[in-house]
């Protein structure tokens, strides 16, 4: 009777452990994607302010802006090459391009800390020149970075 009170202790302790180590993970990765998404909310808060600081006589076009807002996020991280978007999407995200390292972004932020997330990087191999590049970035379970890609597989969403 004694041993089977053991084993019955020992296996609810063993799966308490999984359970709270289970948890604690979960808990983690949505805290942590959440971190991301205001580290990029934050990114983005910053290139629209040089919008707010231009006068209304002053005519700047579409290519000075977005050069404008490329070089205010160079000075934060040179590695920034660019941004994109993709319209009625949450992607929004800065760029980056480290051809001698060629998944540094991939477990990095912005600020060269680690994230699950990362950054959205240029291949190595691509010429910046070239009118073809390809970008790589996380297909987040929680459809942040290029998760929310997923909707275009409904012929809804694809259609409006």
């Amino acid at each position: 009777m004694f041993k089977n009170k053991a084993v019955s202790y020992i296996i609810f302790g063993v799966s308490l452990a999984v359970f709270l180590t289970s948890a604690t993970m979960i808990v983690k990765y949505f805290y942590d994607g959440s971190k991301v998404n205001r580290e990029f909310e934050k990114l983005t808060e910053i290139t629209e302010i040089t919008e707010d600081n231009t006068s209304s006589d002053e005519v700047i076009s579409e290519d000075d802006e977005a050069i404008s807002k490329i070089q205010l996020l160079q000075a934060m991280n040179e590695e920034c090459i660019g941004w994109i978007t993709i319209e009625d999407t949450p992607v929004n995200y800065p760029v980056t391009h480290t051809p001698d390292d060629p998944e540094k972004y991939l477990r990095r932020d912005f600020n060269n800390k680690y994230s699950a997330a990362g950054v959205p990087f240029v291949d190595a191999r691509c010429d910046l020149q070239s009118p073809n590049i390809i970008i790589y970035g996380h297909n987040m379970k929680n459809r942040s970075m290029f998760g929310s890609l997923r909707n275009y597989l409904k012929d809804e969403y694809l259609k409006a």
